[in-house]
């Protein structure tokens, strides 16, 4: 009885191991492939990581409301 428990736990860890890089595979090729191509054809820059040639610097200001001990963090 215990090599059959044995044998299904090991078919069902292999089956969940193919399971999984399946579903990996189908949300990145059905969702992530088709996003960035959009995106790339769209010119969409979400990240603003763009350079500025006529920029002088890429800082940016922080806004802060209130005083250091009502934001810790």
């Amino acid at each position: 009885m215990r090599k059959i428990f044995d044998s299904f736990k090991r078919l069902g860890r292999g089956l969940g191991l193919a399971i999984a890089y399946a579903l990996a595979g189908l949300f990145y090729f059905a969702i992530l492939g088709p996003y960035s191509i959009v995106s790339r054809v769209a010119a969409r820059d979400l990240l603003q990581q763009r350079p500025d040639p006529k920029a002088k610097t890429y800082w940016r200001r922080v806004r802060v409301s209130g005083t250091r001990s009502d934001r810790p963090f």
